[in-house]
């Protein structure tokens, strides 16, 4: 049976409707009375949302600019290009570097590709002429961004004129001037993706899979970055619902799993148990420790961390380092908040003057 009701014009629910899907998909009535609250009021979306399928993904092809992205990238791989992926100090940015590394790995020489992120104090969010100056210098003739660039409208018009090639991935909503170049975003205004909520991981993740298909990839190449993707979705609080459900609930799986080896390391120095490891305990342990390394010094380390393979011998050192930066940092963002509260300043609205505020 497949039931469906409509809501638009009424805050009624169908009462029959909702008793009828439960009873056929073996669910209790006030779930199914909640999901109808919230717009999903017919049985094929109901299976949609609480049944992920790892084989509904939208075809990335759907995805504005991916097919000339992919495209782009083969044609480097082929002409022995050298590739750097700029990305973010963010969760999510270090998961987008980290996967698109790892699967770009698997096309090419690892001497052919290197990473940038840029620094949250000295150079701020996203792409900047310094960068790309060093990134020229260094010999890179192609530039693949991830978690920004969409509005690097100046950045990519210098980057054409030292010579580099910028493919653009990204998910921030485009305020400003678009930059001129390949770029793949699903929150373009010329976009008919299905799903506009992807996290810079995601997107990411759509474009590994088209890599994949289009390279003859195994599939597993794609099943080990799901671990990936899941954390830049849930640190960047991403809507659970469509392909980022998908994403979270196989995600969830791998890293259960332990295959990582950076990151099970890292899971076990924050005290967490592999094949026990909760969405809560990703959002509140994992993300934070992957976050304060670039908010108290520099993102690489943690992006080193989640490429590492099995074994490696400077991962219990990064693990250290990172649990000692998150310290760290809760230590310093108490002591901001007591300087703060200290110095408040009550009339018509809060004012707080800190001079020494950490950033």
């Amino acid at each position: 049976m497949n039931v469906s009701v409509s809501q638009k014009n009424s805050n009624k629910i169908d009462i029959t409707a909702v008793k009828n899907i439960a009873a056929d998909l073996g669910l209790n009535e006030k779930l199914v009375e909640l999901l109808f609250l919230r717009g999903i009021d017919d049985e094929e979306a109901l299976k949609r949302f609480l049944y992920p399928d790892v084989n509904a993904f939208y075809d990335p092809f759907l995805m504005k600019g991916m097919a000339e992205a992919v495209k782009r990238i083969e044609t480097a791989i082929e002409n022995k290009e050298k590739i750097v992926v700029y990305g973010d100090y963010d969760a999510d940015g270090i998961t987008s570097t980290s996967l698109m590394l790892q699967v770009l790995r698997h096309l090419m020489p690892q001497e052919r590709l290197g990473y940038y992120i840029p620094s949250r104090f000295e150079e701020g969010y996203g792409l900047n002429r310094d960068a790309l100056r060093q990134i020229a210098e260094r010999g890179y003739q192609a530039v693949i961004t991830v978690d920004c660039g969409s509005v690097s409208a100046e950045e990519v018009r210098y980057a054409k004129e030292l010579g580099l090639s910028i493919l653009v991935t990204d998910h921030h909503t485009i305020t400003d001037r678009m930059a001129d170049c390949l770029l793949v975003n699903p929150k373009r205004a010329d976009s008919a993706y299905p799903f506009r909520e992807l996290c810079g991981c995601g997107v990411a993740f759509k474009m590994a899979q088209l890599l994949q298909k289009r390279c003859g990839l195994p599939k597993h190449v794609l099943s080990e970055v799901l671990d990936l993707a899941a954390i830049g979705t849930m640190g960047d609080i991403m809507p659970l619902l469509d392909e980022n459900r998908t994403i979270c609930k196989y995600g969830m799986q791998v890293i259960n799993r332990g295959s990582r080896y950076g990151l099970r390391k890292l899971a076990e120095g924050a005290g967490l148990s592999p094949g026990e490891i909760s969405s809560e305990n990703i959002s509140y342990v994992i993300v934070p420790h992957l976050n304060a390394t670039g908010r108290m010094e520099d993102a690489y380390p943690a992006v080193r961390l989640l490429t590492a393979a099995e074994g490696d011998p400077e991962v219990p050192t990064i693990v250290e380092d990172l649990l000692r930066k998150n310290k760290e940092r809760r230590r310093l963002q108490q002591e901001t908040f007591e300087a703060c509260t200290a110095e408040l300043s009550v009339g018509n609205f809060i004012l707080i003057r800190s001079e020494h505020a950490h950033e």
